[in-house]
């Protein structure tokens, strides 16, 4: 830090011309609760009022308890002796010291046990009036306060609402930049946020301090162009609007005008997002004329604890303009917080510096007015150029799990936070996640990435899900030793199959048939698993058990003979179903034991199957026998032997019987006999033989 210069300190008085300005009247108020055991609460009532006011504290206030389901006044209990307090305004600046605003507190402590532990209550408290001169409300003197808080069941959320670290400021300056802590504890660890929020009505002349009513509260009017979320103003320039982060609590804004302001702040409480309460500190707010410099640098993400926020987070290059928003002063020093460099300062109202390398610097601005006061503060620069959102995808199936690999770079400092969007609704936060898409179609998906020094960006890129085949297979039969025909009824929504794999589970090679056979040399369980391969690289499988069977074993009739004309039955057994070919020449060739009878001689094929669709085959050959009769004879002389002679042939049989009828009433069953005729004539022969 350089020398500054001599500083001469000013003494500010500060007066108002209406005697009533801050006479007889609530500057604001809060009610906090700690809960002790069970039902009961310790209760704290704070008051704020003029130190000038004419009247003392309420001896004994009325806070009321409210049933929060129905609205009803269950009780009113009162508190005694207030501890009372002066609050001085604090002195920020050297050459300022106000003497004539001062607030006092009324501290009330009280314990109360609630009617049950298992419903909610609210607590309110109610009192007249506040200071006439107060600018941004409608009719400030004949209108007083209201301030409420919930307490939830004690039964099952035994709570104590969150309590203001720090006292309001009493006094702020016209035009000066504003960043006050307004953050407060919570000791049972609950979630707070911050807003600015709406001051209620409460009492009246006629009665200051009534039994409180129940809600809902009326609201104050307010006077325009001020609102709840503008109780300041923010016109004219250099004026900014009151804001306060709702994550720090951090209030900040330029107050435009002189004058006395209703400025509440509300904390609302969670815990596991479910809501608790809401505690507001109703406070009346002095904009004085300050005849100091203001420094200050337009910051963001101040610090609560230190009130130092950050002016750029440069993530292009090194260069930073610097913006002085300065009020009351007329020559500035800046130090640009590169401490092995002394040429980082400059003069000038605006400047712009090129940081030598990357990092955090903290500047400081050192503002002086034309009489040598000066004020000084600080920001936070932070320098990380070159931060790139880059990603990968892989297996882009229905299905299955997408595989984002990150592929960002940060050359000066860690990525420290990844946010994907994966464009169906859903979110991640590590580094390389896999997500599971329930749809196919084209996505954008998005990675956002923030590094340790709080630069971020973020790259899209377009994802399209592919439908999944689904791969299945039936089969007819699977008997060992014959083909089992496996039937492919594969499908996929959108795209083609390129190839198939199926594996038979017997250890033999595979196949990319699409509709393959495969024989099996032992009966047994195999597991069969087929795997489809789309078009798009989305591949699945399936797997079913194939059981082989044995082969029914077939018994037949042995061959058989039958002669011309005639018909034979022939037989199979083993099995439950039968098919006999040909058909020609059978009763039946679907039934075990048809009636055959070919025109010749035919070998009859047959196919038995049992439960298994199993077939096994055997045959049965019917030879059609047939004989041809002949025979010669010598001697044709009465008495004398004649002799036959047997020529007949037989085809497929062996003659085995003869009957001769000689025509004169004489047989002979031998094959070649001899016969005399006792009287000359013509005798009729006849042979007759049998296979």
């Amino acid at each position: 830090m350089k020398k500054l210069g001599k500083i001469l300190i000013f003494i500010l008085f500060v007066f108002y011309a209406s005697s009533d300005a801050f006479a007889s009247h609530i500057v604001g108020g809060v009610i906090n609760y700690e809960w002790i055991s069970g039902r009961t609460y310790r209760v704290t009532l704070k008051v704020y009022r003029d130190c000038s006011s004419l009247s003392p504290f309420d001896i004994n206030p009325g806070i009321g308890i409210f049933d929060e389901v129905t609205n009803a006044l269950v009780s009113v209990f009162y508190i005694d002796s207030p501890i009372i307090t002066r609050v001085d305004p604090a002195i920020t600046n050297p050459c300022l010291a106000a003497s004539s605003v001062c607030i006092e507190e009324g501290l009330y402590i009280d314990t109360v046990t609630l009617p049950t532990s298992t419903r909610g209550y609210y607590l309110s408290y109610s009192r007249c009036c506040r200071n006439s001169s107060i600018s941004n409300i409608v009719s400030p003197g004949s209108v007083g306060m209201t301030i409420s808080v919930r307490i939830p069941p004690s039964a099952t959320t035994p709570n104590s609402n969150p309590r203001f670290n720090a006292f309001p400021p009493v006094y702020i300056c016209q035009n000066a930049p504003l960043v006050f802590n307004y953050s407060a504890t919570d000791a049972d660890g609950d979630s707070l946020y911050y807003q600015l929020c709406a001051p209620y009505a409460g009492g009246s002349i006629g009665i200051p301090m009534p039994v409180p009513g129940p809600a809902p509260y009326t609201p104050l009017t307010y006077v325009a162009p001020y609102s709840p979320i503008d109780p300041l103003g923010s016109s004219p320039s250099p004026a900014v609007a009151m804001s306060i982060d709702p994550r720090t609590g951090v209030l900040t804004g330029v107050p435009p005008s002189v004058g006395q302001f209703v400025m509440p702040v509300c904390v609302t409480e969670y815990r596991a997002g479910v809501f608790l309460s809401t505690t507001m500190r109703d406070f009346q707010i002095n904009v004085i004329a300050c005849p100091v410099p203001f420094a200050y640098i337009p910051s963001f993400d101040i610090n609560p604890s230190t009130g130092i926020g950050t002016f750029a987070l440069n993530c292009d290059d090194n260069d930073v303009s610097f913006i002085n928003a300065s009020t009351g002063s007329t020559f500035y020093h800046w130090d640009f917080g590169e401490n092995l460099i002394s040429t980082d300062t400059s003069n000038l109202t605006n400047p712009s510096y090129t940081y030598s390398d990357t990092g955090t610097y903290l500047v400081t601005l050192v503002a002086y007015n034309s009489v040598g006061c000066l004020d000084s503060t600080h920001a936070y620069v932070k320098i990380y150029p070159g931060i790139a959102a880059n990603f990968s995808a892989t297996n882009f199936c229905l299905d299955s799990s997408v595989r984002f690999t990150d592929l960002s770079t940060s050359p000066s400092v860690s990525i420290g936070t990844w946010k994907w969007s994966f464009g169906d609704g859903d979110s991640s936060f590590i580094q390389n996640p896999t997500h599971h898409y329930r749809t196919t179609g084209l996505f954008t998906t998005t990675l956002y990435i923030k590094n340790t020094g709080g630069c971020d960006t973020s790259i899209s890129k377009s994802i399209r899900i592919f439908p999944q085949p689904v791969p299945n297979f039936t089969i007819d039969s699977s008997c060992i030793n014959a083909p089992v025909a496996f039937r492919n009824t594969t499908t996929i929504a959108s795209g083609t199959i390129l190839t198939y794999d199926w594996n038979f589970g017997d250890g033999s090679l595979h196949s990319s048939a699409i509709t393959p056979s495969h024989t099996y040399s032992a009966i047994g369980t195999f597991r069969v698993t087929l795997t489809v391969y789309s078009d798009s690289g989305c591949t699945k499988s399936i797997f079913k058990n194939v059981i082989v069977h044995s082969l029914p074993i077939v018994r037949t009739c042995n061959d058989t003979l039958f002669c011309r004309g005639g018909s034979v039955q022939i037989a199979a057994s083993g099995g439950s179903t039968y098919t006999w070919s040909p058909s020609t020449g059978l009763s039946n060739s679907h039934i075990s034991n048809p009636i055959a009878n070919p025109s010749s001689s035919t070998v009859y094929y047959i196919s038995v199957g049992d439960t298994n669709r199993c077939q096994n085959s055997d045959s049965v050959i019917v030879t059609m026998a047939s004989l041809s009769t002949n025979f010669l004879f010598t001697n044709e002389c009465m008495d004398t032997s004649v002799q036959f002679t047997d020529t007949s042939s037989a085809v497929s049989s062996t003659i085995n019987q003869w009957k001769w009828t000689f025509g004169d009433l004489l047989t002979s069953s031998i094959r070649n006999p001899s016969h005399i005729y006792s009287s000359a004539g013509l005798f009729a022969v006849k042979l007759v033989i049998t296979s």
